[in-house]
């Protein structure tokens, strides 16, 4: 049902007398279908500010529109596309031409072009899905992208020259394409319906117009950039620190003034605060003094350690260590010296050969002999560490070198090293001059007791030094007294601890952290008094900004979102989903179970999506549908949104029938038909069955078809040619295409000779046979079946059969027998010569007054 145009005019009218009054000046510029430039824009800028103030009334009347019903008009057909340069592999010499025929059918291969005429009419023409138009990607030769576009409209015939950088042309807007990605956005997006009646385009035209001038505004806002000096941190949580971060437009000059006041007693209260706190904290105080008695303790402990270390009774303790290393050791090569009388060498049963004798049974051990006892002497052992092979002596000699190794006054001797070496790894590491210093002058200790520490550490060190030495001695130099340094080192640990546990007595933290407070307030009280006419100045851009703010909310698209919402429900919605599922009928699809469901108001568009229904799980519906539900549902929403348009003007498929079964794809090409009744169809595709269909179906209409092919030549993608064999009727054939090609060749005979001459004629004769092929089909057998058609045709067609003769059979039968020799290898010895010109002009002769005759006999 149609809501009366009265009706709408009276329910816009209401809602328009509550809108803003700057709003409604607008609204009447739109109406009277007035160009707003930003000179307009300006002007209502400046009534929404002076409505936030308070001085700008309504206007008297309000806008009349009785104009809102008409609905925009104007059909363009296209003509033809031409002069392409940088677009995909596209390098046609010719234009691509649709014709005047209601329905046009351009027919090419994978890879001919098509697509890339597609690309160019969806950016053209400001398609939803434009994509991406590339250059030649396989050529790096820089070449501006263009292409002239001739169409016709209300005017008559008119081109443009179209490039990327002009996006959507005007005059091309209304032309509606189909493919792949534009089916896919009403079922995986929401979108908004592609045609609006006038009254849902004022709105829309008014929330854009709200747009701008908000834009305005926010231009202005932004202008008055906040030039008030950053608060620093420390004021941050003062009581004058919070009320400078909250100036307003409302902040009176009293407040300021008060906020913004410093007299003497402020100065003097500051001043004697200052004094006050610039001691440190007795706690912080008390806690440095806590440290350094530590860092003393430290020293007279580590000084206790050093001595304990390095006393006479632990030098003399040291040395028994090594005098008894040294006793165990000579007790060891004395019973060398006796249980190693075989040993050829000096030296063995000492330190050194001791540690090689070790290093030579973990090799044998490990590496030369890991699965034998040291030491090997087998028949095959070699000398670990010579390599040489061993004698019966040499193997004795082994032998007791080991026993010797592993008897008990080895062994001692081994134990009384380690013993040794453990004390003096023991020894502490004592500190040298610098590190000594630095702990000194941290606890403040005077030149004296430093000069006194470091004599005592230089003794010391006297001291390690000649225990580290391997020899015995007993004279280790007089140990230094160090008692008067400890003393007063103790008694200066002992003054920081009496000091600090006087500081601690005389805290008061609750009176510091009062007087700490007061001094925050006044010293942010005293910085914000500095910034006085800054803060005067932000009160003021405050109070403007707060104006354009209040004026910017004037141009809110909330309530024109609403009212568009409730208008497309009576203009809209019912008729748009209404034509949906009719078109789902019209299709063979209302066994689908989707629908087509307003789903929101953006900004002043109505937003439509193609849902699963009575899901009960909610998924996406690409996730569900089969490919070729989801191609005719797709097929079924675009034709609901686009062809109820009142314009009149051209739709472009690409490949509609991709994914769909026969049933379906029959359907859709009733209803492309259908449409080319009213309206220019142009349909790219690379399918035969879809341009055979076509043809078909427009022929039972009386709608006439212009099919054009394209190929890809040498030179570049898209060139229009003539029809293919298997696309062109055999009547065009034989009296256009067949000649031509034969006067061609003839030409070639003639000049280039019989090579050149073959090239044409083997293509000659493999579409004379295609071409009998034909005849037989369309003509013969009176096109009841035809290949690439599912449906077999009778009405009206089988009692021509009955004018077939046998003649007519030979005679076929003779032509196809003779042009199908042509596709077979031939005998080297034997070969079949092509027909020459004259042969081929006699057949082709031949045939067209036979398909005449028999045409007459059929009548």
């Amino acid at each position: 049902m149609t809501t009366p145009t009265s009706t709408i005019e009276a329910d816009l009218k209401g809602w328009l007398k509550k809108q803003p009054a700057w709003l409604q000046c607008g609204a009447q510029a739109l109406i009277d279908e007035s160009v707003i430039g930003s000179r307009d824009i300006i002007r209502f800028a400046r009534m929404a500010i002076l409505e936030a103030r308070g001085r700008l009334a309504p206007p008297d009347l309000l806008p009349q529109l009785g104009s809102l019903g008409a609905d925009a008009g104007g059909t363009v057909t296209l003509q033809s596309m031409s002069d392409i340069s940088g677009i995909n592999n596209l390098n046609p010499r010719h234009p691509l031409d649709f014709g005047n025929e209601r329905l046009a059918v351009v027919y090419g291969p994978t890879g001919s072009g098509k697509s890339g005429y597609v690309r160019i009419l969806k950016h053209a023409c400001g398609a939803r899905h434009k994509g991406e138009i590339h250059p030649n990607v396989f050529d790096n030769t820089a070449v501006p992208q263009s292409c002239t576009i001739l169409f016709s409209d209300a005017s008559g015939p008119r081109s443009i020259v179209w490039s990327p950088a002009s996006n959507g042309t005007p005059p091309l807007s209304t032309i509606d394409i189909f493919d792949s990605y534009c089916g896919q956005s009403y079922l995986a997006h929401e979108t908004p319906p592609t045609y609006e009646p006038r009254p849902l385009v004022f709105l829309s035209e008014l929330a854009l117009l709200c747009d701008r001038v908000a834009e305005k505004l926010s231009t202005a806002i932004a202008i008055k950039a906040k030039a008030l000096p950053l608060l620093p941190p420390e004021h941050a949580n003062t009581n004058g620190g919070k009320w400078y971060a909250t100036l307003t437009a409302a902040t009176k000059q009293e407040d300021l003034d008060a906020n913004c006041s410093w007299i003497e007693q402020d100065e003097a209260e500051f001043a004697s605060l200052a004094i006050f706190l610039a001691e440190t904290s007795p706690k912080d105080r008390a806690n440095e003094l806590e440290v350094k008695k530590g860092f003393v303790d430290d020293l007279v402990k580590s000084l206790k350690e050093h001595c304990a270390a390095y006393s006479d009774e632990a030098c003399e303790a040291l040395m028994t260590l090594r005098r008894t290393a040294r006793e165990k050791q000579q007790i060891a090569e004395l019973a060398a010296k006796t249980n190693l009388k075989d040993a050829v060498m000096d030296g063995v049963g000492t330190r050194q050969w001791l540690d090689l004798w070790l290093i030579a049974r973990t090799y044998s051990i490990e590496v030369a002999y890991p699965e034998k006892q040291f030491p090997n002497t087998d028949e095959a052992a070699r000398c670990i560490l010579c390599q040489q092979e061993l004698s019966p002596e040499a193997k004795n000699r082994l032998l007791s070198f080991e026993q010797y190794v592993t008897n008990e006054a080895a062994a001692a001797a081994k134990t009384a090293k380690e013993t040794l070496q453990e004390a003096i790894n023991e020894l502490p590491v004592l500190p040298d001059t610098e590190m000594l210093k630095a702990k000194v002058t941290s606890v403040s200790m005077n030149d004296v007791m430093l000069k006194a520490l470091d004599t005592f550490y230089v003794t010391m060190k006297a001291r390690r030094a000649l225990l580290l030495v391997d020899q015995v001695t007993t004279d280790y130099g007089t140990f230094p007294t160090i008692s008067d340094w400890e003393e007063s080192a103790r008694s200066l640990a002992a003054s920081y601890a009496t000091k600090a546990k006087e500081f601690l007595a005389g805290f008061n933290a609750a009176e510091r952290e009062a007087k700490q407070g007061r001094q925050k307030e006044l010293s942010a009280k005293k910085w914000i008094v500095s910034q006085k006419s800054a803060i005067e100045a932000e009160v003021k851009r405050l109070a403007i900004v707060a104006i354009l703010e209040k004026a910017k909310d004037l141009c809110g698209t909330k309530a024109i979102s609403l009212k568009n919402g409730s208008l497309a429900e009576m203009l809209i919605t019912p008729a748009y989903i209404s034509a949906f599922n009719a078109e789902l009928k019209r299709l063979g699809a209302n066994r689908v179970r989707v629908e087509l469901v307003k789903t929101r108001v953006e900004r002043g568009a109505i937003l439509h999506q193609v849902r699963l229904k009575d899901a009960v799980r909610l998924k996406p519906i690409h996730e569900v549908l089969s490919e070729g539900e989801h191609r005719i549902v797709s097929i079924a929403a675009f034709l609901a949104d686009v062809s109820s348009k009142p314009n009149g003007s051209a739709f472009v498929f690409d490949d509609p029938i991709s994914s769909l079964d026969l049933d379906f794809e029959e359907a859709v090409v009733q209803r492309l038909v259908d449409l080319a009744k009213t309206r220019q169809v142009i349909v790219f595709t690379h399918r035969l069955s879809l341009l055979g269909m076509l043809q078909d179906y427009a022929k039972k209409l009386d709608i006439p078809v212009r099919v054009i092919s394209v190929c890809q030549e040498p030179w570049g993608a898209g060139e229009p040619g003539d029809q293919t064999i298997e696309a062109a009727k055999p009547k065009a054939v034989l009296n256009l295409h067949l000649p031509a090609r034969i006067s061609a060749a003839r030409a070639a005979l003639e000049k280039e000779g019989n090579a050149a001459y073959k090239l044409h004629a083997q293509s000659i004769c493999t579409e004379m046979r295609k071409l009998v092929e034909r005849i037989i089909e369309l003509n013969l057998l009176a096109d009841v079946i035809q290949r690439h058609r599912r449906a077999i045709n009778t009405q009206g067609k089988l009692a021509k059969l009955s004018n077939i003769k046998p003649e007519d059979c030979a005679f076929l039968d003779e032509m196809m027998t003779k042009y199908s020799r042509y596709e077979h290898s031939q005998s080297m010895e034997a070969p079949v010569e092509f027909p020459l010109p004259d042969e081929l002009d006699d057949d082709v002769a031949k045939i067209k007054n036979w398909r005449d005759d028999f045409e007459v006999r059929c009548k």
